[in-house]
């Protein structure tokens, strides 16, 4: 099974050992990462034709958190919706998995305030799409909420090795259940 990584950094960050930990809990797969740090869906848009091509079994998704942060050029949400589709209609033989990353943890609360509520509408909005279109979603936010404040490196955006090791199984488990 050909597994394809695109997104933004939480995929990114993906390297060996993890991809590894990947491959193991799903038996017989092959994970490609087509990710990298920054990318908004507006980035995945316009490589999203290219990367389908390779036509996966499964591709998981990470798009959302540069697109509403306030320290960027924002995406609008019409846009970042329309990016969504596209970039998910450029797999069409594929089993789709959207992760969503968990709330970031700011020292400055108006600024992770002002982050969390936009990706929490903009995920709202676009869960519609993702029930239309058959797109299995993992929670980061969910998957990681046991380990509390260890669920970020010190920025306060990335995730933890701990948090990558509950992402990467909760993959497996949505990957192994398509």
């Amino acid at each position: 099974m050909n597994i394809v990584l695109f997104g933004d950094s939480h995929l990114a960050r993906f390297g060996k050992d993890r991809l590894v930990q990947l491959e193991e809990l799903v038996n017989g797969s092959i994970v490609y990462n087509c990710s990298a740090g920054g990318m908004t869906s507006t980035d995945g848009a316009k490589r999203a034709e290219l990367i389908g091509t390779l036509n996966p079994d499964v591709v998981v998704f990470s798009y959302g958190g540069n697109d509403v942060a306030p320290w960027k050029s924002v995406v609008p949400k019409e846009l970042y919706l329309r990016n969504m589709r596209n970039i998910f209609q450029a797999f069409p033989n594929s089993k789709k998995v959207l992760f969503e990353s968990p709330d970031v943890r700011l020292p400055d609360l108006d600024v992770a305030n002002e982050y969390n509520n936009s990706i929490h509408d903009y995920r709202g909005e676009l869960k519609p799409i993702c029930d239309e279109l058959g797109i299995a979603i993992v929670d980061g936010h969910a998957t990681t909420a046991s380990l509390g404040e260890n669920n970020h490196e010190d920025d306060g955006i990335h995730m933890s090795d701990a948090a990558y090791s509950e992402v990467i199984t909760a993959l497996a488990d949505t990957i192994n259940s398509l």
